[in-house]
């Protein structure tokens, strides 16, 4: 993250400077979204244990 590499750089700054800066200048995060599985049908039979 941007925060994570400041620090490494000695820059003391919160989540809310950065989340600042980027709005200036127009950057947006994007993360993943979770997977999104196929819903399973159901065929209809029954099984009986004897």
């Amino acid at each position: 993250s941007i925060m994570s590499i400041m620090l490494e750089d000695g820059e003391q700054i919160g989540r809310f400077k950065v989340r600042g800066h980027m709005q200036e200048l127009g950057l947006i995060s994007k993360q993943p979204g979770s997977h999104t599985y196929k819903k399973q049908q159901c065929s209809g039979q029954t099984f009986r244990i004897f």
